[in-house]
């Protein structure tokens, strides 16, 4: 570790120094109500919990990208938990399937040697594709380093659903399912909890899981957003004692200043690309997000000046709901006054305004 950081990432003198000593001579214990056992010399591994454990493994790691993209593959990394991805023709997945197979090996060998250990049984495969091309989909099983593993139809990828048919259909479900659970739960205590309280726990409990990646929920069909829909009216039901069939809008407009979902996805969509082009996003969305005045063909145009951005299109609907282009779509949508903001604060609280006049005064 201590000579990957001085050779690939030029840490020298006295940081590398405090990173010696912070990693070495460890010792570990477990303690069990009185009792103690006895201790463990730490020879290698970073002091799990810590704040920098995960950014020393990433850094650790760093060398398992430059394996995958020898294999022509694409990857995302967040901490211990790594995604390969790729793309191709229906005709193709045989050839696309055995390159996965070949880099997975390699990344095996890759591990072994750094005394790090892959674990076939925890690593799932998924084919995506439309709905109207799944048939082309075969459920051949991968042997991957002498274990069988059959193509899934659903990962939860970092807390999100993702079906392989990318309806999202899973993961609304099972936010549905969890946050009616929480607050059928918080319906038995509600007379018990001060007005804030109850506000402070449905926010906690509730509100917090159905803003959860809501950006990926982009362009799904009108049934799909009524019923996330459904959750906030509940809990604004919830807070202020109001019945099933009672009409909620002026709960959500007057009392609890909350945006419809369709609107809270707009905001999030919008809020990325504020930071994507403010140099405070990763750098993969900025690869994602061009704007009017840095494209050959379009920085003539007058909206080069309110900081549009140039949206591709796509030809077809499935396509739509991609960041790339419904990112753009939703941040064009904006009058140029909310995306001129000078600071990230002030265009939370434009957009806020903006949104929520189109949730309730359109």
């Amino acid at each position: 570790m201590l000579q990957r950081l001085s050779s690939v990432f030029g840490l020298q003198d006295s940081v590398l120094t405090w990173i010696a000593s912070y990693l070495s001579d460890r010792h570990q214990s477990v303690k069990c109500l009185s009792v103690t056992s006895s201790t463990h010399n730490l020879a290698c591994g970073v002091p799990q919990g810590s704040v920098l454990g995960p950014l020393l493994f990433v850094l650790y790691t760093s060398g398992l990208q430059k394996v995958i993209e020898r294999h022509g593959l694409n990857s995302h990394f967040y901490a211990d938990d790594s995604q390969i991805y790729s793309h191709c023709q229906p005709k193709d997945m045989s050839t696309l399937k055995m390159k996965m197979i070949t880099c997975i090996t390699d990344i095996n060998s890759w591990m072994t040697t750094n005394r790090l250990k892959l674990n076939p049984a925890k690593t799932e495969f998924m084919w995506c594709s439309t709905p109207h091309q799944q048939h082309y989909i075969n459920d051949d099983v991968f042997d991957l380093c002498g274990t069988q593993i059959k193509p899934v139809s659903s990962v939860k990828l970092l807390g999100a659903h993702i079906n392989s048919d990318l309806t999202m259909s899973d993961h609304i479900n099972r936010t549905i399912s969890t946050c009616f659970f929480q607050l059928r739960r918080m319906r038995s205590v509600r007379r018990s909890l001060p007005m804030e309280a109850a506000k402070t726990v449905v926010n906690s409990f509730v509100v917090s899981r159905v803003d959860y990646c809501n950006s990926l929920l982009a362009g799904i069909t009108q049934k799909q957003s009524d019923r996330l829909q459904s959750i906030l009216d509940a809990s604004a039901r919830i807070i202020y004692g109001g019945g099933r069939y009672d009409h909620v809008t002026p709960l959500l407009r007057d009392k609890l200043h909350w945006l419809r979902f369709n609107q809270r996805v707009t905001y999030k969509l919008c809020l990325l690309v504020y930071k994507t082009l403010h140099q405070q996003a990763p750098g993969y969305l900025s690869q994602l997000i061009v704007p009017v005045a840095n494209n050959s063909y379009t920085r003539r145009l007058r909206s080069a000046d309110t900081l549009k951005v140039v949206n591709p299109g796509s030809k077809k609907k499935f396509g739509e709901r991609g960041f790339s282009v419904a990112a753009p779509a939703a941040w064009n949508s904006l009058p140029a006054s909310v995306r001129v903001a000078p600071t990230l604060t002030s265009f939370k609280l434009l957009l806020k305004t903006e949104l929520f006049r189109k949730s309730y005064l359109c």
